[in-house]
């Protein structure tokens, strides 16, 4: 501070704190300060003459956004902004450390003109400017010159990203067909692309016929897509791979940078029409979604493959409960992978010579810790969340989209539902939806009509997959399901003309639900049963069935019991921890499955008589609670599962809920569907002992119960119940008791989603072969019944 001190009184300029105007970053919607047109002073010749000004530190002003680098580690850093409200002052904005790498970042800053100390050294001027505007003129992007192999690609702040290029044949013999991979980990990775086809399998022996295989890229999507013909460029997000900037994740500036390597892209006189597509399942197919948003003109379809509906409640904290067992620990992964020199090939790339790389790596440090954020954050808010709901502007996305995704997915979950209906802007929409996990957006019977969606409208050709590519389709899936699968048959065979595939595809539903993923010849396999085709979500005609919960443990369409009965059940806060995948390769045909049921006393299990008919549901489902409890929380779980007739119990779907998260938002709500921001300002505690009405989403699903089965609810504390989810439970100890009325005005229920009509056409599978869906002995029905008013 003495530094700046002395400056200001050398300057006659106040330095004063930071004022509400500088929050115009946070708050887009505040009227920024007009910019004076007036120069800012000269720094002072004794500031000169005393070296102060020769900063050995470099400073990079962005878009909403200022870097240093280069500084020294542990140098106290601050940051000032130019004002002029009569005379010049300099506002104080923000102190940090300079990091171990000798770098700092400051993020959320209103455009403006900045000063930055560092030590007893001073940066005079540095501008920020706003994201409202910035993307430059066509020349930025067609200067760029991409070729095959390794390279960067320079965004609108100077950013220099990495990019791998992999074409299908000579450059001077395109243009091709192309695609782009962006995320977060490794698609810029020009070294370990062979590794990409899974299970140790050597591809050099097919190389003569697909020469991609010989520069393979490293994600599987890309490689995919480059068997089927299409140019592949992969890209890694500021801050991971030899990308540079920091990472802050799908922060604004990583949009923008995903719309300029579309427009840097889509801009090579190799890419066939100038358009692209983007290709990618999990965190790629996720990124698609927020830089199609973004609209970048090239764009010409995207495909996300295993994807969620919402960040904070589809995933991260789903009814509030943090999911520490996938969404916290993939975060700290990717933030292990993202340090400074973190991946194997990054390290590798710079031994070779690779200046730039090395330079990108000087950020690193000042990554956003995601896990951090989500802790820091427990509630919904419009300025954290808001921006990372897809539901939110999934209408903006104006290209057609094939979506594919597992309601049991073990990583991303089934908030993908939230989607379904609503990309109201796109052209074409195809999604394909079933049982089954996070790989299955890999298996033949999506990847058919995933090349076919390419095909259509991005090489604009007749849809037809290489005999080459049929041939090591078992080798693919035999490395990642441990059991072979063919190609599905062809179904394009009788057109002859791309007008006509076109039109075929756009005249075929929006909506494809396989059931029964695993019954195929070979069962466990993600082979589906049979399927049906719709136009909405819930399907067209879906109806509310809904049941009753009586206190021995009954499901009935009748009513409930004599009023003031209930079940009561003890929290199990150890279970949080908890989940069903024992080891193993879990997208196996046969994957080690330890479901273990929660102990007497520990849950309230509700079921119907056999059903007289298949009952088909597909949608969500509402678990409505008449709830009493002596404790201030509850952490809830309602389980969905069939009881088969042998007595054994299959896995559907279930949701969680912190129950002083409940608000039901009403504008946004169904019967079916509770939707719960869990907004702070909407934070309710229970009241100890007072009935208390809380609903439970069920997220999406699909099942054929069949004629002889019954319908099971079970209530429990959330955990052990998915392959990978685990919570962090916030709620009671085992000696709390929580009730579940059943009588009365204050009889719980179920709202099921029922197709009428609609029934299996194959035999009721083999316990066990359903994908994602693990199958036990039905534990018994052994509740207490008690009475309270």
């Amino acid at each position: 501070m003495l530094v700046i001190a002395a400056l200001a009184a050398s300057l006659h300029t106040p330095v004063v704190a930071q004022d509400a105007g500088d929050q115009h970053a946070r708050d887009p919607g505040a009227t920024p300060a007009p910019s004076p047109r007036r120069a800012i002073p000269a720094p002072p010749a004794s500031y000169r003459s005393a070296g102060l000004l020769s900063a050995d530190f470099d400073v990079r002003g962005g878009f909403e956004q200022l870097s240093v680098t280069n500084a020294d580690p542990g140098d106290p850093l601050r940051l000032y902004r130019w004002s002029f409200r009569g005379s010049w002052r300099l506002q104080s904005i923000a102190a940090t450390e300079v990091d171990d790498q000798g770098s700092g970042l400051f993020r959320e800053l209103r455009p403006g003109t900045y000063l930055v100390v560092a030590g007893g050294r001073v940066h005079w001027a540095e501008r920020v400017r706003s994201l409202d505007g910035s993307t430059p003129r066509q020349t930025f992007y067609d200067t760029q010159q991409l070729v095959e192999g390794f390279q960067y690609i320079q965004t609108r702040d100077g950013t220099q990203l990495s990019a791998y290029v992999v074409l299908p044949g000579p450059i001077e013999d395109g243009p091709y067909p192309t695609v782009v991979e962006y995320s977060g980990y490794d698609p810029s990775n020009p070294i370990d692309g062979l590794g990409s086809l899974g299970g140790g399998i050597d591809p050099t022996p097919f190389c003569g016929a697909l020469p991609i295989l010989c520069k393979a890229p490293a994600q599987p999507a890309s490689l995919l897509a480059g068997l089927l013909g299409y140019a592949v460029v992969g890209v890694n997000i500021r801050g991971t791979g030899c990308s540079g900037g920091a990472f802050d994740f799908f922060e604004e500036m990583q949009v923008l940078d995903g719309y300029d390597v579309i427009e840097t892209v889509g801009a090579q006189p190799w890419v066939k029409n100038n358009k692209v597509a983007m290709v990618g399942l999990s965190y790629p197919g996720i990124a698609q979604l927020f830089v199609a948003r973004s609209q970048p003109p090239s764009l010409g379809a995207i495909s996300p493959l295993s994807v969620y509906g919402d960040t904070a409640t589809g995933i991260l904290a789903p009814g509030g409960e943090l999911n520490t067992g996938f969404a916290t620990s993939w975060a700290d992964n990717l933030g292990n992978n993202a340090q400074p020199y973190g991946p194997r090939w990054v390290r590798d790339v710079i031994a070779q010579g690779d200046t730039q790389c090395d330079d990108n790596q000087k950020l690193r440090l000042q990554n956003v810790d995601a896990t951090a954020k989500a802790r820091e954050n427990p509630f919904y808010t419009d300025e954290v969340a808001g921006p990372l709901d897809i539901r939110r502007w999934v209408d903006d996305i104006d290209v057609p989209v094939f979506l594919a995704s597992a309601f049991q997915d073990e990583q991303t979950g089934p908030s993908f539902g939230d989607l379904l209906g609503e990309f109201s802007s796109s052209p074409s929409v195809r999604a394909m939806i079933y049982n089954g996990l996070h790989a299955d957006g890999f298996a033949p019977q999506i990847l058919r009509e995933w090349g076919a969606f390419l095909d259509i409208y991005v090489a604009e050709e007749v849809p037809s997959i290489p005999p080459a590519v049929e041939f090591l389709t078992p080798l693919f899936t035999q490395g990642v399901f441990d059991g072979s699968v063919t190609m599905p048959a062809d179904r394009w065979g009788d057109v002859s003309t791309h007008a006509d595939a076109k039109a075929r595809w756009e005249s075929e539903d929006e909506i494809r639900i396989l059931f029964e993923n695993g019954t195929g010849a070979d069962p466990g396999l993600p082979v589906a049963g049979w399927e049906h085709s719709t136009n909405a979500w819930p399907p067209t005609g879906t109806e509310v069935l809904r049941y009753h919960f009586g206190a021995a443990g009954t499901l009935d369409e009748a009513g409930g019991d004599r009023a003031g009965t209930g079940v009561p059940f003890h929290p199990d806060p150890a279970v949080g921890q908890t989940s069903f995948h024992a080891g193993g390769n879990i997208w196996s045909a046969s994957p080690t499955w330890n479901w273990v049921p929660q102990g007497p006393g520990d849950n309230a299990r509700f079921q119907t008589a056999p059903l007289t008919d298949d009952v088909v549901l597909a949608g969500t489902a509402s678990v409505d609670l008449f709830l009493s409890s002596d404790a201030e929380d509850a952490d809830l779980e309602a389980v969905l599962t069939e009881i088969r007739p042998d007595g054994n119990e299959v896995r559907v779907q279930s949701g969680v809920l912190q129950a002083s998260y409940r608000h039901v938002d009403r504008r946004e709500s169904t019967e079916l569907q509770p939707v719960q921001y869990g907004r702070e300002r909407t934070y309710r505690p229970l009241v100890p002992g007072r009935w208390t009405r809380v609903r439970i989403q069920i997220p999406a699903f699909a099942h054929a119960f069949r004629a002889g089965s019954s319908i099971r609810i079970t209530i429990n504390t959330p955990g052990g119940d998915h392959a990978r989810w685990e919570f962090e439970l916030d709620g009671p100890g085992a000696e709390a008791t929580h009730l579940i009325g059943t009588g009365g005005a204050r009889t719980s229920s179920v709202a099921l989603p029922l197709v009428p009509g609609l029934g299996p056409t194959t035999p009721l599978p083999a316990c066990g072969s359903l994908r994602g869906q693990p199958c036990r002995p039905a534990p018994p029905i052994d509740q207490l019944v008690v009475t309270r008013n």
